[in-house]
């Protein structure tokens, strides 16, 4: 009985992490990362741990995005672990001059 009740918590708590993921950037595609180039979304993705254990996450593909008029880059990732999936939204923009 004590184990039903500790992975219904942690289904839960996992369920909250995704919840919240989605309100903080890149969560949806209203709310993207800004990165200045293609290779720095490989980096800031594969920094990522995993929503549901936090465990390590592997990049399966970058896709470009057309959302409202505006480019965007869709991570698609997969735990190691868990093999959980998640997608993180980012644009890419222009450097700031020096």
């Amino acid at each position: 009985m004590f184990r039903q009740t500790e992975e219904g918590r942690a289904r839960m708590l996992a369920s909250d992490r995704e919840k919240l993921a989605a309100l903080e950037p890149g969560g949806t595609a209203e709310r993207p990362i800004d990165v200045v180039s293609s290779p720095v979304i490989d980096i800031r993705a594969k920094a990522m741990p995993c929503l549901r254990c936090q465990g390590e996450v592997n990049l399966e593909e970058q896709t470009a995005e057309m959302v409202d008029g505006k480019s965007l880059r869709l991570a698609h990732l997969t735990c190691v672990r868990c093999g959980s999936k998640r997608k993180v939204w980012f644009r890419i923009t222009s450097p700031l001059p020096n």
